[in-house]
This record gives C-alpha cells, structure tokens and sequence, in this order.
C-alpha cells in the first residue's frame, strides 16, 4: 500500500477530514498514472504495463515515455497506428523475466520482437491468439518448453525466428498451415524428432534454418517441391540417410548446408543442376564415392566444404574451373592421386584444404600464383618432392601445413619472405639443411 510521508509542522494546519481525504486520493493518482494510456483501448494499456512489469521494465536498456503518461505512439519500441498497438520492437533493450500471457490481449499486433534478450520461461499460449502477426523474433534468448501449438494458427505469419533459445521437442506436425511464412528460424534450440513432411506446404518459404538441434530420421524428399527455397541450414543433427536427389530442383538455392549429420550414400549428381548456389556443406558426413567432376559447373560456387566423409578417388581437375572459389575444403577423406594444376587459375581462392588425405606426387609449384591464398594445409597427405619455392611468392599466406608427407630436400630460402606467414608446420618429412 502506497503511504504519504507529510512533515508535522504541515499535520498540525490540517483537520483529521483533511488528512483522510488525502490518504485516501494518493493511491487512487498513484493507481492512474501507472496502468493508463492515451490512445489505445484499456485492455491493450492492461497488457502493455503487464508486459513492463513481468518483464523488468525498471531495468529496461531504455523504457522511455513508459512511466508517463504519453501517448503510448511515443513509448520506447511501440508504434501505434488507428488507436491500436501494432508493432513492439523491444529487441536489445535487456528485457528479463518471462513474457506474460497478456501478450494475448494485443490483437492488433502485426510485429513483435523481443531479440536479443534475457527473457525466460515458456512462449506464452496465448502469442497464438495474434491472428494479424506477420513478424515473430525472439531469438538470442533463454526461452524454454516446446513451440507453442497455437503458432500454426498464426496464418499471416511471414517470418518466425525463435533461433538460439532452450525450446525443445517436436517441430509442430501443422507448421504447414502457415501458407504465408517466408523466413523460418528455429536453428540452436534442443528440437527433437524429424522434420515434418508438411514443411513442403510452405510454398513461399525462402529460408528455412534447422541447423543446431537434434533432429533425427532423413531429409523428406517433398522439400525438393519448395522451389522458392534460397536457403537451406539443417547442419549439426542427427540426419541420415541419403541426401535426396530432388533438392537438385531448388533452383533458386544459394546456400545448402547439410553437415554434421549421419548421412549416407554418395553426392547426388542433381545438386550439380543448382545454378544460383553460391556456398554448400555437406562435412563431416558419412558420404561415400567420387567427387562428380561436373560439380564444377556450379559456376557461382564461393564455398565447397566435402571434408570429413568417405569420399574416394582423385580430385577432379575440372575443379580448377570454378573461379569464385574463396574456401574449399576436402580433407579428411580417402582421397587418391595428385593435387591437380588446375588449381591455379582459383585466383579468389584464400582457404585450401586438403589434409588427412592419401594425395601423392608433388605440390604444385602452380600454387605459387594464388596471390589470396591464406591458408594452405596439405598435410597428413603421401606428398613427394621437394617444398615449391614459389610459394614464397604469396604475399597474403599465413598459415602453411605440409607436415606428416615424404618431402625431401632443403627448405626454399624464399619461404621466409611470404609477408604473412605466421604459422608453419613441417615436421615428420625427410626434409634436410639448414633452416632459412
């Protein structure tokens, strides 16, 4: 109860009628200033200040104007748009405890963002009765419990992202009822289960982001029918079986990211039909068979991660073709044969990766050209001959490993002079002479 401390010289000029009446009016004003609003209808108001409080508006990063009684248009994160509250952009401001169920009395809400927070507890049940909500974040926070059922009944959703939280078990099985998403983020959180056939009803869905959980069984083939799909993350789960051959009719992919999973079989020839992607993953796998030489006609390819698999056979001078190239990586594999010459004309190429092998011949001197070559590690390999001294000439390497091969000779003079070599490795060679 709110208590008025009044000094006693004040008392004594007042009469006891005097007194009660101000001990009874100091909590009725001390009541309207905190729960009323100007513009908004009082349920919303109700549901704001419940929002303030459950969520530790006090030590809010900025709660500008919301212990006042501003118009609620000019409180720190609120738009409100013909007398009602449309957006709450809170993201980054610090916010703690739990979300209240009252988030349910904002029915006009058509974004909500709490990114980037302390929040805490479960999704609320009632966030399902935001029926006009397009924009969903509430990503990088403590979030805990499942996917709150009612969020498939969100149909004018068009972006989700629950990402890096604490939810756990399934992804709803009617996730298909939101014919208008377009983003869905729920990569880093504990999700468990597979990945529900009616995520192919999506039919607008651009992104959609698994990666980081522990989802089991195999990819459905029905994703091939999302042909607006631009990227694909289910990377870091527990997937397996064989990678479907009609993600080849993703044609709008860029980005494809299927690693750190348990998939089997071999690369599948369709993903070479996939002109706009621009980055794949598919490491640390359990792939087996050859590297398609016609992998190189995805031209606009900037990143090849293969590494960590079965893969056998040589690397296919076709490669050598895929001038965007700035990261490939194809180590940890079974590979045989030389490292091809073809490689030279990767002129974009900063990261090579090609350790842990069973790769023989010589290193090509052809490497010497790659002016952005950062990072070259060619050890754990059958590598012969002696180091190129043309491998001094690259002014941007900072890293070289040739160690655990059979190379022989002296160590170029010129290696000293590549301008940015921080890291060397050589041992266990028949390497001979002195050290420049």
């Amino acid at each position: 109860m709110n208590r008025l401390i009044i000094p006693l010289h004040f008392l004594k000029s007042f009469s006891k009628l005097s007194m009660l009446l101000i001990l009874i009016a100091v909590p009725a004003i001390s009541k309207a200033s905190a729960e009323s609003c100007s513009g908004i209808p009082d349920t919303e108001c109700t549901a704001l200040h419940a929002l303030y409080i459950a969520t530790g508006g006090p030590g809010w990063l900025n709660d500008d104007s919301w212990k006042t009684l501003s118009p609620v248009g000019s409180w720190h994160g609120v738009t409100v748009e013909n007398g009602h509250v449309t957006k709450l952009d809170l993201a980054g401001n610090r916010l703690s405890g739990q979300i209240p169920g009252e988030i349910g009395d904002l029915p006009y809400l058509v974004e909500l963002d709490f990114t980037g927070n302390y929040l805490q507890g479960e999704i609320p049940g009632e966030i399902g009765t935001l029926v006009q909500l397009r924009y969903l974040s509430l990503w990088d926070n403590r979030l805990q419990g499942t996917i709150p059922p009612g969020l498939a009944d969100l149909t004018q959703l068009e972006w989700v992202d629950l990402s890096a939280n604490y939810l756990s078990g399934s992804i709803p099985a009617d996730i298909g009822n939101l014919a208008s998403l377009e983003y869905l983020w729920l990569e880093s959180n504990l999700l468990t289960g597979g990945i529900p056939e009616s995520v192919s009803e999506l039919q607008n869905l651009l992104v959609l982001s698994l990666y980081r959980n522990q989802l089991e069984g195999s990819i459905p083939d029905s994703i091939g029918s999302l042909t607006d799909l631009q990227r694909l993350y289910i990377d870091g789960n527990f997937l397996s079986g064989a990678i479907p051959d009609a993600l080849g009719n993703l044609a709008n992919l860029t980005q494809l990211a299927l690693g750190d999973n348990r998939l089997t079989g071999t690369i599948p020839s369709s993903l070479n039909n996939l002109p706009n992607l621009r980055y794949l993953s598919l490491r640390n796998n359990l792939l087996t068979g050859e590297i398609d030489p016609d992998l190189s006609r995805l031209e606009l390819l900037y990143f090849l991660d293969l590494s960590e698999n079965r893969l056998t056979g040589t690397i296919p001078e076709s490669l050598g073709s895929m001038v965007n190239l700035s990261t490939l990586k194809l180590n940890g594999n079974i590979l045989t044969g030389e490292i091809p010459a073809t490689f030279r004309w990767l002129g974009a190429l900063q990261t090579l990766s090609l350790h842990d092998n069973q790769l023989t011949g010589p290193i090509p001197p052809e490497l010497g050209i790659l002016q952005n070559l950062a990072r070259l590690s060619l050890h754990s390999n059958q590598l012969e001959g002696g180091i190129p001294p043309e491998l001094g000439n690259i002014n941007s390497l900072n890293a070289l490993y040739l160690a655990n091969n059979n190379l022989s000779g002296a160590i170029p003079d010129n290696l000293g002079y590549a301008g940015s070599l921080r890291m060397i490795g050589l041992s266990n060679n028949r390497l001979e002479g002195t050290v420049p």
